[in-house]
């Protein structure tokens, strides 16, 4: 969740190059619709560009069973945010098929969500 920049691109394709499907949120939407797009997707990890992208994840995140981890692009760590070890990534590796989707794309006409 991330407006244009370098950190998307590197995530979107490496993303794709481990077999993943990404998913593009618009920074904004709102922490109810994120946590729809996230359960209905199906999304494992997300990518937030800063704290304001981060804060409407970690609203929303206890109601996200299959979210693992939350990556922040702002180097600036923010200190509610702690660090967990894992290697999720790197047991996808591989994962994806050459015909497999490789991205979701949701438009703001898509929201089939409870009422905002």
């Amino acid at each position: 969740m991330a407006d244009n920049g370098p950190e998307w691109l590197y995530t979107d394709l490496g993303t794709m190059c481990v077999g993943g499907v990404t998913n593009g949120i618009y920074t904004t939407d709102s922490a109810r619709q994120v946590e729809y797009i996230v359960n209905d997707s199906g999304t494992r990890f997300f990518f937030a560009q800063n704290e304001e992208q981060l804060d409407k994840i970690l609203e929303v995140a206890g109601a996200c069973p299959q979210l693992v981890k939350i990556v922040v692009f702002d180097m600036r760590r923010p200190a509610r945010l702690p660090r967990s070890p894992g290697d999720g990534p790197r047991r996808l590796a591989g994962a994806g098929a050459t015909y497999d989707a490789s991205i979701l794309v949701s438009s703001t006409g898509w929201w089939a969500g409870p009422a905002r």
